[in-house]
């Protein structure tokens, strides 16, 4: 992705923000190329990759930086966490 998108995506405040700047740009990219397909699961999965790497290694330095939690207690909210994100995704 270009320097444009890099700035647009590390400007957003929530990884949301940033994924979605990044999936922006990819289809703007594919619209702007003459007889182009629309993007599809591969481009997206090779577009994502750097930037979910970097939103884990971000998560795991604000992780570092909370000496407080035991890890028990971390591994329980990640569970229940992960278990949440299950539930709203739903089926399919």
């Amino acid at each position: 992705m270009s320097d444009k998108t890099n700035l647009r995506a590390t400007a957003e405040d929530t990884p949301e923000g940033r994924l979605a700047a990044v999936c922006h740009a990819l289809c703007e990219k594919f619209r702007m190329i003459p007889d182009s397909h629309p993007p599809d699961i591969a481009d997206f999965r090779d577009c994502l990759r750097t930037h979910i790497r970097r939103e884990i290694l971000m998560a795991e330095l604000d992780e570092a930086r909370r000496p407080s939690l035991l890890r028990g207690e971390r591994m329980r909210v990640i569970i229940a966490a992960l278990a949440d994100l299950d539930r709203d995704e739903g089926p399919g």
